[in-house]
């Protein structure tokens, strides 16, 4: 597990002169922006780098959109792809003024997730296909692919297209 002073000795030893802040927003995609390396100090990994989150789609309108990237430590790497060298640092999304975990970032929102979606008392559905016809020709049966599979898939697709999921 790295800490804060690591990841700064790690950039002095290898001469990094950028530091890349990178985060994932709500629809998969990797945003980053990147700094001199002087910005990044053992205070930024507890206070985080402010930023406009208007500016990523679908996140906060402009007139609330002040947040905070806070770096995870252990995330930290020697990019080998720039020409300047530059320390990555991937980070969860947090808001300014309590620092809470924003409920649009895929990091912050996964482990309040993980308990949830292993209860038992969500969905109890057999792993073996139960042989109807129905359940063999319906591509988005939970009773042929397991319920963690159709979860995955549901979550991406889009509102409009959900009904096409249903079976005949």
């Amino acid at each position: 597990m790295s800490t804060p002073k690591s990841v700064l000795e790690l950039a002095k030893k290898s001469g990094a002169r950028m530091v890349d802040i990178k985060f994932v927003d709500t629809f998969g995609t990797w945003q980053h922006f990147t700094c001199p390396i002087r910005e990044l100090t053992e205070e930024v990994f507890a206070e985080g780098y402010g930023f406009d989150g208007s500016s990523i789609r679908g996140w906060k309108s402009i007139e609330a959109s002040d947040m905070l990237a806070m770096p995870d430590p252990d995330t930290a790497f020697i990019d080998p792809f720039c020409e300047i060298p530059t320390l990555s640092l991937t980070c969860t999304i947090a808001e300014t003024g309590t620092k809470e975990a924003y409920t649009r970032d895929p990091r912050g929102l996964a482990p309040s997730s993980i308990p949830r979606a292993t209860a038992p008392s969500i969905v109890s559905i057999p792993k073996k296909p139960s042989g109807t016809p129905a359940a063999k020709r319906c591509p988005t049966s939970a009773t042929r692919f397991g319920i963690r599979k159709v979860i995955s898939r549901s979550a991406r697709l889009i509102p409009s297209r959900i009904s096409a999921l249903r079976c005949a």
